[in-house]
């Protein structure tokens, strides 16, 4: 059940049907499944280090709290009330993969990175609402001309965000992001499997290109100079030179063929990460946050006080990236979720052997800050696989040395 949890997860997040204001997905029912099936494990989930304990007990009281009162209060909406709770038991997500065998759960999200990129091509192709499967690809009962974001229904060509199996080229974009890391540091064991890692790792660099995120294009550019040394710092020296003549084979064949080959990929692609980034860097949100600090400053300071305990009423005001987080729940609870996402990164770039993780989740969290993918499943739970599968193949890799596992405090 752990390993259909996974793959469930990362290759159909969204197969479910909606039901009144909120969808139900498998990846939703799964969970609670794997959850009361691994229950006496369940806080394994968030041992991370002592500070990430206490900071996720706080998050979870301050947030419940601050819902609990806006219940009371009237001013919250079904969503707000879903998506706090997609924050704290995303991290309880990760028992599945402590649970899980390594190199199986590496496996699972090899498929998956060919199920999701195979099909976001298939997209791209042949339009992204004729290729669609109701109940599988996206949520049964929901419209995607409604509920359509960064694509053109009329012409799959036009459109600048791939969605995939995620409804939303963002979440789709931070999978892929997280897979390029793991896969580099994953050594597989046979020859098919090698070459299959390989093709992963393509296509999810063009999965992030493809997804049209700007959120994760950028600091995934600005952090692959680390991910790239890294690589080539772990890789033993005869491998050195290969690697980097891969690698600049690979970046002249990409250039050539979108140049070359598909002006009009290629004019979608410098729309959307030139022109439209240069018209609009933030996509509004500069115009929201702008609002949300003019709001707090102008707060007397009883409601000031609310504010850093509570946040501020959820009907009343909203944003999107951390900003929304902030403003939903107040300061205390944003200060104990920073934390929480920061310490697995710290943890992993204190480990040269999985440091690129690092990098990776260092770009998903820059992501988190500008748009609010943590509030939508599965883009929160595949931060914790990531870091606990690094941990496993980290575990995995000195035990095969015999340096024994890593105890991180």
């Amino acid at each position: 059940m752990n390993y259909l949890f996974e793959f469930i997860t990362m290759s159909f997040p969204k197969a479910g049907i909606q039901v009144g204001a909120l969808p139900l997905t498998l990846n939703m029912l799964l969970f609670i499944v794997v959850f009361f099936m691994n229950l006496r494990f369940a806080l394994e989930s968030v041992k991370i280090s002592y500070c990430f304990s206490v900071c996720y007990f706080l998050l979870v009281a301050f947030t419940l709290v601050s819902v609990l009162v806006n219940i009371t209060n009237h001013t919250i909406t079904a969503f707000n009330i879903a998506s706090s709770f997609v924050v704290l038991m995303s991290p309880l997500a990760a028992v599945a993969i402590k649970r899980n065998d390594c190199d199986k759960s590496m496996k699972i999200m090899a498929i998956s990175v060919l199920i999701t990129g195979g099909y976001m091509i298939i997209q791209k192709l042949f339009g992204i609402l004729d290729t669609a499967l109701e109940g599988v690809t996206y949520t049964y009962g929901q419209d995607l001309i409604q509920k359509n974001i960064g694509y053109d229904v009329t012409d799959s060509s036009l459109s600048n965000k791939m969605p995939s199996t995620y409804q939303n080229g963002n979440s789709v974009g931070l999978f892929f992001a997280l897979s390029i890391v793991l896969l580099l540091v994953w050594n597989p064991k046979t020859k098919i499997w090698k070459l299959l890692r390989q093709v992963c790792i393509v296509l999810a660099i063009y999965g992030v290109v493809l997804s049209g995120s700007r959120s994760i294009m950028f600091p995934l550019v600005i952090f692959g100079l680390g991910i790239i040394i890294g690589y080539y710092r772990k890789l033993p020296r005869i491998y050195r030179i290969r690697f980097l003549v891969t690698f600049l084979i690979f970046l002249l064949l990409s250039i050539f063929l979108i140049l070359g080959k598909n002006p009009q990929l290629y004019q979608g692609l410098y729309d959307r990460y030139v022109i439209q980034t240069t018209a609009d860097p933030t996509s509004n949100r500069g115009e929201q946050w702008s609002l949300a600090l003019t709001y707090i400053y102008n707060l007397n300071f009883g409601d000031l006080l609310k504010f850093l305990i509570l946040g501020v009423p959820n009907t009343l005001i909203g944003s999107d990236g951390m900003m929304g987080f902030l403003l939903n729940r107040g300061v205390v609870a944003q200060i104990m979720f920073l934390i929480c996402l920061l310490m697995p990164i710290i943890n992993l770039l204190k480990l040269k052997e999985v440091r690129i993780v690092g990098f990776g989740l260092l770009a998903v969290f820059c992501a988190f800050i500008i748009d609010s993918s943590y509030f939508y499943l599965p883009s929160l739970m595949n931060y914790f696989f990531a870091y606990n599968l690094a941990m496993k193949i980290y575990n995995s890799s000195n035990h095969s040395k015999g340096k024994g596992r890593a105890v991180i405090k």
